[in-house]
């Protein structure tokens, strides 16, 4: 029987290893790599790939550094593998950090719901995502008006109306634009205005809103804007690649949310203003008194004061053990006590602490700031909304524990016990012993005077073999150079501003011209060059240590990586590779007629 059993899985590996062999050859089109029971697609290898690369360096990308960057995502993958193979997903710290993610996300969904995609639907998204893969060509006819001359606006509109008739009768825009526009840049182009691309404010325009509902050809009414009626005809438009909607739709919402934000905090603050109605949210005046009352209170005696000194910055200290408990708001299916917003305010380093100036400010507080009434509303509501089995959250949260999970993985198998010998240190010191030297220095002496005319005199004496040292004690006006009491005597490296690149272009004994720096002149000999000497070891050391430590590291996790390799199986599909990027489209897609 046991040997029936052995039969049996022996057949079943046998059955797994000839599929993930047959795999490698079927043509899935959306996968790229299969590790263990997760896939890479293809979507996702494009997305990580480009980041940083432009579109045509993605398209022209080698099999060789395709298949590098794969390795990297398999890589991560494996390492995730074996940590939920090891129960990290059950770990206590790991358990703490995706509960806190999951809240973060959760109340970040419901908002996103409930507020932004509500002003903001995923339709006007694709629909402005639609926009941006065309341009549009137009002409335009533009008749002005004073907004402010109502008169004169209904002349402008019934005359605009009059030259729509003409061009609908198949008369030229063309001739009709030159003799009848008062747009002066394009009416002596027959109306040619070129063409228009769409962008996040576009749809506040109204020229821009009509045009790309139009078609080719086709002559709009008159269009109001601040000034004019304009009448647009539409000469040409033209399509170019665009990013699919799933891979542009992060950073399109980033772009439309920030452009409308004042539009999304109305709406926010008002479901806010909704939900603390529909939580039946209430104040204990009472307890807001005594909270107040209490903060607000001063040591009665100088005694008090010293022995309460170090209690001075603690909210805390000033209230009971009873009196914490105590209830100052309420909601359905919760309450927020003294002690509640005590650990609110001790977030806040003492200086910029909330002061209150009456009762009412400190409810205010309370009802508004975003750890207390806010946040309790909305984590009642995403729970009442069941935000937790929402598609988007899950996708985040897999995410995230993911990263997570890889994260706690590397420290566990890399960076923990990582250890660096002095032994290690040396030997690679003495290995790259040219790599550590001192930096070539130059020794100068220095004469700084406030007054170019005295300098360039300075220059030429010095030039006619006058005593270096005897001119700083006659002519020098800098206090530091006297301070060292060396007589303008130092060492110079090529990195000093200004008069590093001068004196590492002059020769032993020349004399520089006057170089101005900061209010004043300086006139520099070289005294000696002094070549680059090598470092002594414990000049090395701080220098080497990381980088030995970094060989160490990947090291560790090439072994790390090669182990994981070796029993966690995992396929390439490497017609799939091959293709991937081949049409990939990034944001700096270049238009095509």
């Amino acid at each position: 029987m046991e040997l029936l059993k052995n039969g049996v899985k022996y057949f079943a590996f046998l059955i797994l290893s000839l599929c993930l062999s047959i795999s490698c050859s079927k043509k899935d089109p959306d996968i790229v790599a299969r590790v263990g029971t997760r896939l890479i697609t293809v979507q996702e290898f494009e997305q990580e790939f480009a980041k940083g690369k432009t579109t045509q360096s993605v398209r022209n990308a080698t099999v060789a550094e395709k298949s590098e960057f794969l390795d990297k995502l398999i890589n991560d993958k494996l390492k995730i593998i074996e940590g939920i193979q090891q129960n990290l997903h059950k770990d206590k710290e790991i358990l703490n950090q995706i509960t806190e993610q999951e809240r973060i996300t959760k109340l970040k969904r419901l908002v996103e719901k409930e507020v932004i995609e509500k002003i903001i639907p995923e339709s006007e998204l694709r629909e402005i995502h639609d926009r941006f893969s065309k341009e549009v060509k137009i002409s335009q006819i533009v008749i002005k008006f004073d907004r402010n001359n109502a008169e004169q606006k209904s002349r402008a509109l019934k005359r605009a109306e009059e030259i729509v008739n003409r061009l609908n009768k198949k008369e030229s825009f063309e001739k009709v634009a030159e003799a009848t526009s008062e747009d002066l840049n394009t009416s002596q182009q027959g109306g040619r205005k070129g063409y228009l691309k769409w962008g996040i404010v576009s749809s506040q325009d109204p020229i821009y809103a009509a045009a790309f509902s139009m078609k080719r050809n086709e002559i709009s009414d008159p269009i109001e804007t601040n000034d004019a009626y304009v009448i647009i005809k539409i000469d040409d438009i033209r399509t170019y690649p665009a990013r699919p909607f799933e891979l542009a739709r992060e950073k399109l919402r980033y772009q439309v949310y920030s452009f409308r934000r004042s539009e999304i905090n109305e709406g926010y603050y008002k479901y806010l203003d909704d939900l603390r109605k529909k939580h039946n949210v209430k104040f204990d005046a009472k307890n807001l008194e005594l909270f107040w009352t209490k903060l607000n209170q001063r040591p009665d005696s100088l005694t008090e004061t010293q022995q309460s000194f170090k209690e001075a910055s603690s909210v805390a200290a000033k209230f009971s053990e009873i009196e914490k408990k105590r209830i100052l708001a309420s909601y359905d299916d919760g309450w927020i006590t003294i002690n509640e917003l005590i650990a609110e305010l001790e977030k806040f380093p003492a200086r910029r602490r909330p002061q209150f100036k009456d009762v009412f400010e400190v409810q205010e507080f309370i009802n508004n700031y975003r750890d207390l009434v806010p946040l309790r509303l909305i984590e009642l509501e995403a729970k009442r909304k069941n935000i937790s089995n929402d598609a988007e959250f899950l996708k985040t949260i897999a995410t995230e524990r993911d990263r997570i999970i890889l994260n706690k993985m590397r420290r566990l198998r890399v960076d923990e016990n990582l250890t660096v010998s002095p032994d290690d240190l040396r030997s690679y010191f003495e290995q790259h012993r040219e790599d550590y030297k001192n930096p070539e220095m130059r020794d100068v002496q220095q004469i700084y005077v406030r007054d170019k005319q005295r300098a360039e005199t300075v220059a030429a004496s010095a030039r006619r073999g006058a005593d270096f040292t005897r001119l700083f004690d006659r002519y020098n006006e800098s206090e530091a150079l006297k301070k060292e009491n060396n007589q303008g005597r130092t060492q110079m490296s090529r990195g000093r501003a200004v008069l590093g690149n001068i004196v590492f272009n002059m020769q032993i004994n020349d004399i520089s011209d006057p170089v101005k720096l900061g209010d004043g002149f300086y006139v520099v000999k070289l005294l000696a060059i002094n070549e680059p000497t090598l470092q002594t070891f414990e000049e090395a050391e701080n220098a080497i240590t990381p980088k030995v430590r970094n060989i160490i590291r990947d090291k560790k996790q090439a072994e790390w990586e090669a182990e994981l390799r070796s029993r966690i199986n995992f396929v390439v599909y490497k017609h799939n590779l091959e293709q991937a990027g081949k049409n990939f489209v990034g944001d700096d897609v270049v238009l095509t007629e």
